[in-house]
């Protein structure tokens, strides 16, 4: 110790790992030790530990895909079957508007998400869309803010009476169609590929909404998506004072703050939501457990344990 108070190492006689790291400790407790006693609350004077948290806050839980509810107040002439996933039409004449549906559920304006049927026949007219909470109670088709519109021969994307695309190879029995809402874009998809994306921002909230034209028109395996966005997480920083008997103030139950876990406890390793370690017991623990050193006896003859 002598040797490494005087710093003389010598070739034969070499400091070991712990005697550096004990000599270290001391010069800097001496230095902490000027600083005023305030900041510290005890002569084991560790400095405070800058510590980085990701906090990522709760979002809104995703309802992912389901049957949306159409079979309510503002279904009209239509018939719905195989657990909500079928819509046919009841009426016997062709003609524009008159029968629909316009669900409860929603893809809320903050969510991404979409609704997706399959067209299952051909020779028939129908719209499928999504419309805003404002558009409740009608059945025609142009106050569907983004609609499909399945005709005899093809696809024609209608919004709001305008239409904004048309293409004859889209059109297929069979196939799977999709309206999506990414962030406030919306996209036109057959069988998970987008044909259209829409120029027309949306930003609020969208219902499924349906006019059938055609008598006996009908969709199958209709479904409805609501994703709630990803949260972006909330980088935090704060000090964690090691030399400190307090705890971090943990609530346990009832909302009481935590008591502190005795040292028989922190001996046996009995830590509960109730009664908890601080920071110092059990950074002096974790010193209590370190082996201890070799003499220069053991170094020499090869004996370490």
């Amino acid at each position: 110790n002598a040797e490494v108070t005087a710093g003389t190492s010598q070739d034969f006689v070499l400091f070991s790992p712990f005697q550096i790291h004990e000599k270290a400790t001391a010069v800097s407790t001496a230095l902490i030790d000027a600083i005023p006693a305030t900041k510290y609350s005890d002569v084991v004077n560790r400095p405070n530990t800058l510590i980085s948290e990701t906090v990522v806050p709760a979002a809104t839980a995703a309802r992912g895909e389901f049957v949306p509810d159409n079979d309510n107040s503002n279904k009209i002439e239509v018939s719905i079957t195989d657990g909500g996933s079928t819509l046919t039409t009841t009426r016997f004449s062709n003609g524009l508007g008159g029968s629909g549906t316009f669900s409860t559920d929603i893809i809320p304006a903050a969510d991404d998400g979409y609704i997706s049927f399959k067209l299952p026949q051909s020779g028939k007219e129908y719209l499928v869309g999504l419309s805003n909470p404002g558009d409740v109670g009608s059945t025609s088709y142009d106050l569907i803010d983004y609609g499909i519109f399945v005709t005899v021969s093809k696809i024609i994307i209608y919004e709001n009476a305008i239409g904004r695309y048309e293409e004859t190879s889209t059109f297929n029995v069979g196939s799977t169609y999709k309206i999506q809402k990414t962030r406030t874009t919306i996209t036109y998809l057959k069988d998970d590929v987008v044909f259209y994306t829409s120029t027309v921002a949306s930003t609020l909230d969208l219902h499924m909404d349906t006019s059938f034209f055609t008598a006996g028109s009908r969709i199958t395996e209709v479904k409805m998506s609501s994703t709630a966005l990803v949260t972006i997480p909330e980088h935090l920083t704060y000090t964690l004072d090691y030399n400190s008997d307090l705890l971090l103030n943990k609530p346990a139950g009832g909302g009481s703050t935590t008591a502190q876990a005795t040292d028989s406890e922190v001996d046996a390793g009995t830590e509960t939501e109730a009664r908890l370690f601080t920071p110092k017991q059990i950074d002096t623990k974790a010193k209590s457990v370190l082996p201890t050193q070799a003499t220069q006896a053991e170094m020499t003859a090869g004996t370490e344990e």
